[in-house]
């Protein structure tokens, strides 16, 4: 078994890729696999990096073209070595770059990122080098020392393989993650682990004009990701440091850490977000940063795992260092209902907000909900309007509707109305207390259509917020949404007809099928 991957994601790179791969053959440290993935190159790349023969290289042909994070996250699931390097298929390794990154391992086998010195060569259209630069770094005193001096590219980049894995790999949810995976990658690193600097140049990284046009294209975007991913990774690391911006015409720029002691705390305010999940590893992670990028901070953001088969608990661990979040995990699988009532009794704040585990809200969604129920001290819940997503065939997410809810005048509005879910809730805690949490005592013990009677056995008792705002985003998923159609509609029917009883029994609910399949309450005819 080698001990090092090297790992090259190959994207139309015909010109560079065989020098790349040259230079993992000419490492002084033979012990070494390399691992060759063509996102779908329309030029020679693919064909090139075939060529070679060497039965320690495999190259692994994609079939569309999905985007570097994306790569990188599917490398990780191949990858058998206790270690990684990462080399981009336009550059080339010193030859000595693995042997001394291996030598750096073994004397820091606890380290999680190792990574040295490089030199640009900066192209002209004719591909001569224009300018040869020298890029020293430095050892980072911490991960706050990094943050304010991550201008220039920290490569090498030689991974401890189980590490990665456990932080879940690369984020790749927003424009951003695509554009700076690894800045991300190396900041939620800083945030756990130890990494090490040899002072030696191990890389040649080429900047010719295509990526640096390429580059000035994108910069706004990346700008814009890092204002948002430093104020996150900030909070990541327990709050007590934020960014002074420096505001120019061309975006955000790090000025300076200042410690973030004028915090002004408001126990009035003070809310949690329940995130329910099961099998939801693909989402998860995004759900959760939503959550910590909220601009009134959660207390706590309570996740509670209902005994998922995939690698959802993994990817929890990115959070391990966060000490707003927190795991509950269900010894079996029992169901939505149930994981709810269950995370009932941690909340120790008046409100809550409940978020599934593969949706997301924005940045103003927690303090728009929570100061509107605060100013209705009678109030249940409090609800907005939101977005509704779909994968596509490209396996990217597609805007699908946007849904505002009709105005609710009263109980019975919400019986007739209540079509699309009222995303995102915010929720009284002693009011959810008050109805005794969930209703479990159906045939499918609670796993369906509890978000609709949750919402209306509260509108039955209490006032209600209305907030004509887009402040959720929900991932649908047509073929699941019709294989539960058969659970919804006897729930609704008997849901619905036990309810009006207990309002006292003065309509005659109308049926109708509509044409998704679904039962819809057509009318409520007055009883004689």
């Amino acid at each position: 078994m080698p001990d090092v991957t090297v790992v090259i994601t190959l994207y139309n790179k015909e010109r560079y890729i065989e020098e790349a791969i040259q230079s993992v053959l000419d490492q002084t440290y033979p012990d070494w696999e390399l691992l060759i993935l063509d996102d779908f190159s329309s030029d020679d790349s693919l064909k090139r990096a075939q060529n070679f023969k060497d039965p320690r290289i495999r190259v692994i042909p994609l079939n569309k073209n999905i985007g570097q994070t994306h790569v990188l996250n599917y490398a990780l699931t191949l990858i058998k070595t206790p270690y990684f390097i990462q080399l981009d298929a336009d550059d080339w390794l010193n030859e000595d770059a693995l042997s001394t990154m291996i030598e750096t391992s073994s004397q820091y086998p606890d380290v999680a990122l190792i990574y040295g010195n490089h030199f640009a060569y900066y192209l002209d259209d004719q591909g001569q080098v224009e300018k040869k630069e020298k890029i020293i770094l430095e050892q980072y005193l911490d991960k706050y020392d990094l943050i304010t001096k991550m201008s220039n590219a920290i490569v090498p980049r030689f991974y401890r393989t189980d590490v990665i894995r456990e932080i879940g790999g690369w984020m790749a949810q927003e424009k951003g993650d695509m554009l700076a995976e690894d800045v991300q990658i190396t900041l939620r690193l800083a945030g756990k682990h130890r990494w090490v600097w040899v002072d030696k140049i191990l890389y040649h990284r080429r900047r010719d004009p295509d990526n640096i046009r390429s580059f000035e294209i994108s910069r706004p975007l990346r700008r814009e990701y890092r204002y948002h991913l430093y104020n996150q990774i900030l909070r990541e690391w327990g709050d007590e440091y934020r960014v002074q911006w420096k505001k120019l015409s061309k975006g955000y720029f790090l000025e300076k850490l200042v410690p973030h002691t004028n915090i002004h705390h408001d126990d009035s305010l003070a809310y949690t977000i329940v995130i329910p999940n099961y099998n939801h590893e693909q989402t998860i992670v995004e759900a959760i940063n939503s959550a910590i990028k909220q601009s009134l901070s959660p207390e706590v953001i309570l996740v509670v795992d209902d005994a998922s088969t995939d690698r959802s608990l993994e990817k929890l661990h990115f959070f391990d260092n966060n000490p707003k979040v927190q795991i509950i995990s269900m010894e079996k699988n029992s169901g939505i209902s149930h994981v709810l009532n269950a995370a009932l009794p941690h909340i120790k704040t008046s409100y809550f907000i409940q978020l599934d585990a593969d949706d997301w809200m924005e940045e103003n969604t927690a303090e728009t909900l929570v100061k509107a129920m605060q100013k209705e001290p009678t109030a249940a819940f409090a609800f907005g309007n939101h977005r509704l997503w779909e994968l596509n065939s490209q396996g990217e997410l597609s805007l699908v509707d946007e849904v505002h809810q009709p105005p609710f005048k009263h109980k019975y509005d919400f019986l007739l109305k209540l079509g699309y879910m009222v995303n995102p809730r915010c929720y009284r805690t002693e009011c959810v207390r008050g109805v005794n949490g969930w209703i479990t005592s159906d045939p499918w013990d609670g796993r369906y259509y509890e978000d609709a009677r949750m919402i209306i056995r509260l509108a039955a008792l209490y006032s209600w917020v209305q907030i004509p705002e887009l402040l959720h985003n929900v991932r649908v998923n047509r073929q699941k949404s019709y294989d539960k159609i058969q659970y919804y509609n006897p729930l609704r029917k008997s849901f619905y007809e036990e309810i009006l009883r207990q309002w006292g029994n003065l309509y005659e609910p109308v049926w109708k099928v509509a044409a998704t399949g679904r039962v819809v309450l057509k009318e409520l005819k007055p009883k004689a």
